[in-house]
């Protein structure tokens, strides 16, 4: 079957041709995210089914940022007291690098308004002052005009009018511009604390950990917060209420450090971790601990080696105990980043899966 098309005989599609294949164009090698998961991050790793990546990770900011609010308002005493005194300003804000600088704009704008308050205050009284003594002095006037001529006492008593009018009318435009400045202080205070309230709500960021299943969320925040409280608190609301809070997330695992996953780099980060809940001040009988590690998309590590490396750091009057331990070790290999952390009872409340711990306290 042949069609004219134009002068040219073409042959259709029923007519024999073959049909070409259709080629699809690639759009370039699949770019790699730039806030991926890095070496000196502090914060959680939250694992979740496949394909549930980056609900979890909105899910767990948000649930995160619920209980940091939270915790912080009930432990301002443990917060110096510069950030109290910004906290009252705002609260929430234990923003170091903006507290001094803010405050002090605050301190200025606020005492330029009190002064130009107080001005207001002594013009408008020296204002009823003279207002009383012109009407005195008319008052006068018009009693010694009684002996003059009328026109006398009338010239009089028109100048005295423009007079006080026209004072009048300068303490009207000087209240105006001082009213003005008042509503530009109000508004420079509304526009700090606009611009405060931006940097503060951003306390996490999710990052990629290049892995399914599970993502990083890291604490941006370097104040007294440890991720092991935030997680605890949750934990805690999650056990009393007898719901997980959570639709995407699973297991909520503290990290307190992140390093390149090799045997050197693991022990000197985790040597910071474990003097700090390790320390003296535990007595002479110390603690029983359990190294628990994961490792994902990473063969290269030996496991063994791992463990024994991070319980060597631990000091030797603390024993180890894999059945019943009062401090849990995390170490989480993800692809050629190593995640430590610190556990308090990590075997009973379900390995921090917050839907397992609903489940048991229902079963029980």
């Amino acid at each position: 079957m042949e069609a004219l098309v134009g002068g040219v005989a073409c042959e259709g599609r029923r007519g024999g041709g073959k049909r070409k294949n259709v080629k699809y164009l690639s759009n370039g090698p699949k770019r790699k995210s730039s806030y991926g998961l890095r070496a000196g991050s502090k914060g959680f790793l939250v694992t979740c089914d496949k394909g549930q990546e980056r609900s979890t990770m909105k899910e767990a900011i948000n649930l995160l940022d619920e209980f940091y609010e939270r915790l912080v308002e009930g432990a301002n005493a443990t917060i110096n007291s510069k950030d109290n005194q910004f906290s009252q300003l705002s609260p929430h804000i234990i923003r170091h690098d903006l507290a001094d600088s803010v405050e002090n704009k605050v301190e200025a704008n606020a005492n330029s308004q009190e002064e130009a308050v107080e001005s207001n205050d002594s013009r408008e009284n020296e204002f009823e002052g003279e207002k009383t003594s012109q009407v005195g002095s008319l008052s006068n006037i018009m009693q010694n005009c009684k002996h003059t001529k009328t026109g006398v006492a009338n010239d009089h008593i028109k100048n005295i009018d423009d007079a006080l009018e026209l004072e009048l009318a300068q303490l009207r435009d000087k209240r105006k511009v001082d009213s003005s400045d008042g509503r530009t202080f109000n508004f420079s205070v509304r526009q700090n604390q606009a611009s405060i309230v931006v940097i503060e709500r951003a306390r996490f960021i999710g990052l990629d950990t290049g892995c399914a299943g599970i993502v990083f969320v890291e604490m941006l925040r370097d104040d007294n917060v440890r991720p092991l409280e935030l997680v605890k608190s949750i934990i805690r609301t999650v056990v009393t209420s007898k719901q997980s809070r959570t639709r995407f997330c699973l297991r909520l695992l503290p990290v307190e450090v992140t390093c390149y996953a090799s045997q050197s780099e693991v022990k000197r980060a985790a040597e910071p971790v474990i003097s700090h809940y390790f320390s003296q001040e535990n007595g002479d009988d110390g603690l029983k601990f359990a190294v628990v590690y994961e490792a994902r998309a990473n063969t290269s590590l030996d496991r063994m080696e791992i463990i024994n490396a991070v319980a060597q750091l631990v000091p030797k009057h603390h024993s180890v105990d894999l059945k019943n331990p009062d401090i849990t070790i995390i170490v989480q290999i993800v692809k050629t980043t190593c995640a430590i952390g610190i556990a308090h009872e990590f075997k009973e409340m379900a390995k921090y899966n917050l839907k397992q711990i609903v489940l048991q306290k229902a079963e029980s």
